[in-house]
């Protein structure tokens, strides 16, 4: 079954221009997902990003 959403954090230093990393369905990468240990404990994200300069912003953007 696919998912009800997409999940996309985005990294910038300048505010302008940002860099994707796409939340997949099962950890990968700088992804890792940790299962609720029930249905009514959600799953835990954690997003690592590459070696930020002096600064960094992120957003996350979630759509249908």
């Amino acid at each position: 079954r696919p998912p009800a959403t997409t999940q996309v954090v985005e990294y910038s230093d300048t505010l302008s221009s940002w860099t994707p990393i796409t939340i997949p369905l099962q950890g990968t990468g700088n992804v890792e997902i940790t299962p609720g240990a029930t249905t009514t404990d959600p799953d835990h994200v954690k997003v690592t990003l590459p070696a930020p300069g002096s600064k960094v912003f992120m957003r996350l953007k979630v759509s249908p």
